[in-house]
């Protein structure tokens, strides 16, 4: 539990209850924690803020932010198309998120209904199906279980870190598995994970 809790905290200095969010991670790991705890702890860090924010905002101030955030997938968008988007989360979410992994069309409400939640930022159709199937969490009806309850939301960042991470493997790879070809924020994701190296 200690090494749980310090880990945690090297990596998220800014948690707001890493007692609480250390007892979850310890009930999830049921034993068997991440062979990278360090890595485990900068991933979800940069991904929650620090286990602050459970949910993806996209709320975004400009056109030239969302062109920036979702590249490929608005090439070829007008200006006048995206404006709509700007300041509309909803909007935004259904939009860039039709048709990916299991989700609908634009009017299918999936894009918001499956946006990312938890620690890890859960987010597709497909994505809270195979969690829901696995672990038993009832996300397909209740997707926001992920942001208030703190157990559901530590198991499902460990679900999917066990799905589709290398444990063990480099910072670009693991951010890459995560986040995908953007691979955001990798520098501070390495500061995060070179701090959580240091717990002994």
């Amino acid at each position: 539990m200690k090494k749980t809790l310090d880990t945690l905290v090297a990596a998220m200095p800014r948690c707001k209850e890493p007692i609480g969010w250390s007892v979850a991670f310890e009930k999830a790991f049921g034993g068997r924690p991440p062979r990278d705890l360090a890595m485990f702890f900068a991933q979800v860090g940069h991904e929650s803020g620090d286990l602050n924010t459970l949910q993806e905002l996209l709320s975004y101030s400009s056109v030239e932010r969302i062109r920036e955030v979702f590249g490929r997938t608005v090439r070829g968008w007008g200006d006048a198309e995206l404006r709509k988007l700007v300041r509309n989360p909803e909007g935004l979410a259904n939009a860039v998120y039709a048709h990916k992994g299991g989700n609908g069309n634009r009017l299918s409400g999936d894009g918001w209904r499956f946006r990312g939640r938890g620690p890890i930022q859960i987010s597709l159709h497909d994505n809270y199906t195979q969690l829901q199937a696995d672990t038993g969490l009832p996300v397909l009806s209740d997707p926001d279980l992920l942001t208030r309850d703190r157990d559901a939301a530590a198991l499902s960042a460990l679900w999917y870190w066990r799905k589709n991470v290398t444990d063990g493997g480099s910072i670009s790879q693991v951010t890459r598995q995560i986040n995908g070809p953007a691979m955001d924020g990798l520098i501070a994701r390495k500061a995060r994970y070179e701090a959580a190296l240091r717990v002994k």
